[in-house]
């Protein structure tokens, strides 16, 4: 292409002695930045196809990450739901003592009551995309937006369950150590929510379905001290349960913007 460019200039300047060599180097700077042109062209578009495979292996493992928090807060919207469904269960013995139920079941209340299905998401590749300045390699701006406000909406999530959390821990249960006891919802606990039973190794657990203690379970029903401290989990496991809907349904957008774009 340039030895072409170069016999037209040669050509038009034998026209004219005068300005043979002012066109001679004028062709010379035309072909050099052409040239140049055509180099940056070359070089912009391989950074930009560069670009564009980084883009599609960061929104790749963003997919398997968001893939797999949007299985884990299924799961513990499953498992909170079933315990706001025990703690409507306990309410109605407490507002009608007149239900028959065995004692097993209260325990196995208390021990729904004293749960605490926490999300843990996974948020390693987002963070190091943030960390490494890799975002805005990320066109989509829908995208880019909600990854950046994924951490603070995560944050309000904690906020709720470290809340629950922390009445359960420091409130009722040391109630129920005074009261009744732990250890017959801690077999609950361990035997029908746990994700892993298996972890514990049988010997060393403990596995008994009576307490030695004597428990008062009308007694429990009865005291307000109890009701307000269900009254206060429930509150807490609802608003947990709220946030966690709202979480799953921005995952679930994430992760269809996500397969948009990877189609592209």
């Amino acid at each position: 292409m340039l030895p072409f460019f170069r016999k037209i200039r040669w050509r038009l300047a034998q026209d004219n002695q005068f300005f043979k060599y002012s066109r001679y180097a004028i062709g010379e700077i035309v072909l050099v930045v052409i040239g140049i042109l055509i180099a940056l062209s070359i070089n912009n578009w391989n950074e930009y196809r560069k670009e564009r495979e980084l883009e599609k292996r960061l929104l790749f493992n963003l997919k398997q990450e968001f893939e797999e928090n949007l299985n884990t807060i299924n799961s513990v919207l499953s498992k909170r739901q079933i315990q706001l469904n025990g703690l409507r269960r306990f309410d109605s013995l407490i507002m009608d003592p007149r239900l028959v139920v065995k004692y097993s079941e209260i325990d196995s209340l208390i021990g729904l009551s004293r749960y605490i299905p926490n999300f843990e998401a996974k948020t390693g590749v987002l963070e190091n995309i943030i960390s490494s300045g890799q975002l805005s390699i990320i066109q989509n701006g829908t995208l880019r937006k909600s990854l950046s406000n994924w951490t603070g909406e995560l944050d309000d999530l904690r906020r709720k369950e470290d809340a629950l959390q922390d009445i359960i821990v420091f409130q009722l249960n040391p109630y129920l150590t005074k009261k009744h006891t732990l250890l017959l919802s801690d077999n609950y606990i361990v035997k029908t929510l746990w994700d892993n039973n298996t972890y514990f190794d049988k010997r060393w657990r403990i596995n008994r379905n009576s307490s030695v203690a004597e428990l008062k379970y009308s007694r429990l029903l009865n005291d307000p001290e109890f009701e307000s401290l269900l009254s206060l989990v429930n509150l807490w496991a609802v608003s947990g349960q709220l946030s966690s809907e709202i979480l799953k349904e921005k995952v679930e957008r994430v992760i269809g913007i996500i397969d948009q774009n990877l189609d592209d």
